[in-house]
């Protein structure tokens, strides 16, 4: 996320990476005197499950970076459905769960390789807003549904 932020900051200066984690930050500002970040560029909060959706009122926009392991294939990213239904556009990496589809399917975020990320290919307009499709995918309701479906249907 730091080198993402590092050639961020390149073309747009005005921004600030706001961490929001209980995780200690001096491996972050370690990681930032490597790549010649300014630690004052770098904020960071402590939140609760339920204050983050205060602070990502504050952010333009959300950034997280999953290693695509076979174990998160069949996983989903809690940070996207909290970003996307705060209306904010993202950067994540693919071959994460169905976030590719989803991303595809709603041209909310933008993907972009961990080994190679261009910022050319990423593109951001205003917050946005949830349509119904899209918010379906995340009901509790559809949810139980689908799970429901699943396992009657088991033979």
């Amino acid at each position: 996320m730091l080198e993402f932020y590092k050639a961020w900051i390149a073309k747009h200066p005005d921004y600030k990476f706001l961490f929001v984690t209980k995780d200690d930050m001096q491996q972050v500002h370690q990681h930032c005197q490597e790549l010649e970040i300014k630690t004052t560029d770098i904020l960071s909060a402590v939140a609760n499950r339920y204050e983050v959706p205060i602070y990502l009122k504050l952010a333009d926009l959300g950034i997280f970076f999953i290693k695509p392991a076979y174990s998160k294939k069949a996983s989903s990213a809690v940070k996207m459905g909290e970003i996307m239904a705060m209306g904010l556009p993202f950067v994540t990496n693919k071959g994460v769960g169905d976030q590719d589809i989803i991303i595809k399917q709603s041209s909310f975020g933008s993907i972009t390789e961990l080994h190679d990320m261009k910022l050319s290919d990423i593109t951001f307009g205003r917050k946005m807003r949830l349509d119904s499709n899209i918010s379906s995918i995340f009901s509790l309701k559809n949810g139980i549904s689908q799970y429901e479906n699943a396992y009657y249907n088991i033979k």
